[in-house]
């Protein structure tokens, strides 16, 4: 996972969840300040509204485009992190991400990107200045529906942090699932290759579909993500609401 991340270390996890939990625990000081996106995981949402606050942290949520925003939050706040998806679920909006980690890092502040949706093949966001990648393996990693994981990718600086809380606390992966990860790491880039592929033959036929039909492509031409979304971050994913 380090060689596909291009990091300098990598910690597997219980769950995506537990990742996200496992960082931010590690990342974000008692009494600091976070900033995050509207499209977040829902249930990572809710462990920073209900449970950071216990520790004295505080948060804006800001929409993932709007720089100005995030500009704003860190003028104004000592933040700690940046924590978002690119691209997000479902609706796939994407961030300029070494835009954004200039800005974060000029003020001080750690990025980490959840890229469960990209999967290290389509985005490595390390190489574009993110300090952290957070990964569901569950999910394009693991590839077959049949195991829960979660990794953490990085320079070894973080990444030790992290693991140090992680042998604490717990959340081990178990050797089944950390086998069966293995397994689907092996056709990782074959699976992507072949889902980019599907998704912009379905995204082109519904986009020229006479029923009412919004396709959200980041190569589609007429896609509002498309300056995003060229090389290095080589995404062809779809989203279509009928």
């Amino acid at each position: 996972m380090s060689a596909l991340e291009k990091a300098e270390s990598t910690v597997f996890v219980a769950s995506g969840m537990y990742a996200s939990v496992a960082m931010l625990s590690t990342l974000v000081p008692a009494g600091g300040h976070i900033v995050t996106t509207t499209d977040l995981y829902r249930k990572t949402r809710i462990y920073m509204e209900t449970e950071l606050p216990k520790r004295g942290i505080t948060m804006t949520v800001i929409r993932p485009a709007d720089m100005d925003a995030l500009q704003d939050a860190l003028d104004n706040n000592n933040v700690s992190l940046f924590f978002t998806e690119t691209p997000t679920n479902p609706f796939l909006r994407c961030i300029d991400i070494e835009l954004v980690s200039n800005m974060c890092h000029n003020k001080g502040a750690l990025l980490c990107i959840d890229s469960t949706f990209a999967s290290p093949i389509n985005q490595k966001a390390l190489t574009l200045g993110a300090d952290m990648v957070v990964h569901s393996a569950t999910k394009y990693i693991a590839g077959h529906n049949d195991v829960i994981g979660g990794c953490i990718s990085g320079r070894d600086e973080l990444v030790s942090k992290v693991r140090i809380y992680h042998h604490v606390v717990g959340g081990v992966l178990n050797p089944n699932a950390s086998y069966l990860i293995l397994r689907g790491m092996k056709t990782l880039h074959l699976r992507v290759q072949c889902q980019n592929s599907t998704a912009l033959r379905m995204a082109q036929f519904l986009e020229e579909h006479p029923k009412d039909c919004t396709c959200i492509l980041s190569w589609l031409a007429k896609s509002p993500r498309t300056s995003h979304c060229q090389e290095p971050n080589d995404w062809l994913w779809w989203c279509c609401q009928l």
